[in-house]
């Protein structure tokens, strides 16, 4: 589809999972001369300094001469949410929990998931509430814990201290 060549937003993310051990891509592409690419790994975590030069220059060889291409890894951001659900009569408590967890850890896993992949509010309670032993759900909060790295040289996370406070209950 590409035609080995990368012109348009689309082209950059099929040429960029051209390259050897890239599993999945993103690109932030107004148009313009500047293109970042986000690349993730084979087989996930984040990409290393090695895999960044060599899809680099992968796609540098296969862009046009005005563009200038900066690649990055895509980071990984953890999903935290609170969820009520209300079992369906004479369905065991346990296994419908062991049933949402399995749902939502497959729907979000890393196979089934792409670089900057919306994560909605509705999308969860439809899976959820579609479960056959679930009769009533309510989402009682959701947030992600973001991928923090330096902004000069995107290759290494930054180390983040969470501290829970005296007296809180969350």
């Amino acid at each position: 589809r590409t035609l080995d060549r990368a012109v348009t937003k689309q082209d950059f993310i099929d040429v960029a999972m051209l390259a050897p051990g890239v599993d999945k891509a993103t690109v932030h592409y107004s148009c313009g001369k500047y293109v970042d690419i986000y690349i993730s790994p084979n087989n996930g975590g984040i990409a290393q300094t090695v895999l960044l030069e060599s899809t680099h220059n992968f796609i540098n060889d296969r862009k046009t001469i005005t563009t200038f291409i900066n690649v990055v890894p895509a980071g990984e951001s953890y999903i935290t949410l609170g969820i009520t659900a209300t079992a369906k009569f004479r369905r065991n408590g346990i296994q419908t929990t062991n049933d949402i967890i399995q749902a939502l850890t497959e729907a979000y896993s890393y196979e089934n998931s792409n670089v900057n992949r919306k994560v909605r509010k509705s999308d969860i309670i439809a899976l959820v509430d579609n479960l056959e032993k679930v009769d009533y759900v309510n989402l009682d909060y959701l947030y992600l814990k973001p991928y923090f790295r330096p902004n000069n040289q995107h290759t290494q996370q930054l180390l983040t201290n969470i501290e829970i406070l005296k007296g809180s209950t969350v």
